[in-house]
């Protein structure tokens, strides 16, 4: 039996992430100012912890940061709207800085979509938080959920650390690894986190099947609409291969030799390819949180020519969390990816 194969190709300006050389400057740098920043949404806002709590970033580097209140800020949506916790309980954070955050109760609010859906976890369950505060969560059972798409879709682990898929079908991935963040086509990238050596970052294979793709030696911490993957490797921020070939950049090499900067982590991506996180300034050891702006803008780099990468067109077949029919096409032609040909396979 033949199985039907289709090539796509990014419509936008790509450089082939084979032809990417050490040294090349491709990001402009902003110093944010002490801290972590976790998130970025596709407007550039960007969310994380400061000295002083939870923090909204001024993104010109200029440092006139929101407070937004105790705790530290994981997530915000393209509508503005951002969640996190402090001490022990989820928050749902007034983005104003004025102070009327919204006490979601006992956990860590860790992602939210742009419908405004709250995932994380609370007294050892994955939860849905009740967005108003009043309590009303839904309880996805044992272990802990790190994300939720715009479908939806909610990953994490189980009480036994192993890979789920919690909703809207319950799916055990293999691997012992942990989904850590997920994009609107259902690509869900992930890590061992044992925070030592061993450690490998993953894209998994979503129909919970063998057909992971190891990464390489870190930790991946969010994938993009796009397909762009960052996180950690060898200690270093780092723009992960998808294709797993193991052509992984560490972004220290991407920027200005005399930047001055250690990029320690990345910890997400936006669709336009701004990249942030957290690394060490100067002589510092402080954190220190950083934004990474393509050159020249819009993103138009590193979208790693996916010329290579083939999407099984099968009926209802789900491989890498691409729903893999007819209507492919057209959700990747809405992101600036055109299909260029079908091949039948053997």
């Amino acid at each position: 039996m033949k199985r039907k194969y289709f090539f796509v190709i990014l419509t936008l300006k790509v450089f082939i992430f084979s032809t990417l050389t050490y040294g090349q400057i491709l990001y402009d740098i902003i110093n944010l100012g002490t801290g972590v920043a976790y998130s970025v949404n596709n407007n550039g806002q960007i969310v994380g912890y400061s000295a002083n709590g939870a923090t909204l970033f001024d993104t010109t580097g200029n440092h006139n940061n929101i407070i937004l209140g105790p705790g530290i800020a994981y997530s915000i949506n393209d509508n503005s709207q951002i969640v996190g916790y402090s001490s022990t309980d989820a928050m749902f954070y007034d983005n104003s800085g004025n102070g009327q955050n919204i006490n979601l109760g006992t956990g860590i609010a860790r992602s939210i979509n742009n419908k405004g859906q709250i995932v994380g976890n609370s007294s050892g369950n994955a939860i849905i938080f009740d967005p108003i505060g009043s309590g009303n969560n839904i309880n996805l059972g044992n272990g802990l959920a790190y994300s939720i798409n715009d479908n939806g879709q909610i990953v994490g682990r189980d009480s036994d650390h192993h890979p789920v898929i919690f909703s809207p079908d319950y799916i055990t991935l293999s691997g012992k690894y942990i989904p850590l963040a997920n994009n609107n086509y259902g690509q869900i990238v992930g890590g061992t986190l044992s925070w030592g050596s061993n450690d490998n970052a993953v894209l998994f294979d979503s129909s919970g099947g063998s057909g992971n793709i190891v990464l390489g030696t870190g930790i991946a911490r969010d994938i993009n609409n796009n397909g762009q993957i960052v996180g950690n490797s060898d200690g270093g921020a780092t723009l992960f291969d998808p294709s797993g070939g193991g052509n992984n950049i560490a972004l220290n090499s991407l920027i200005a030799p005399d930047a001055g900067w250690d990029l320690r982590y990345a910890y997400a991506i936006n669709d336009n390819g701004w990249i942030v996180g957290y690394g060490h300034y100067g002589d510092s050891s402080d954190s220190m949180a950083f934004l990474l702006k393509p050159i020249p803008e819009p993103a138009t780099i590193i979208l790693f020519a996916f010329g290579g990468l083939m999407f099984p067109r099968k009926k209802e077949q789900r491989k890498h969390g691409i729903e893999a029919d007819a209507k492919i096409s057209d959700g990747l032609e809405s992101k600036g990816i055109q299909c260029l040909l079908e091949i039948d396979v053997p």
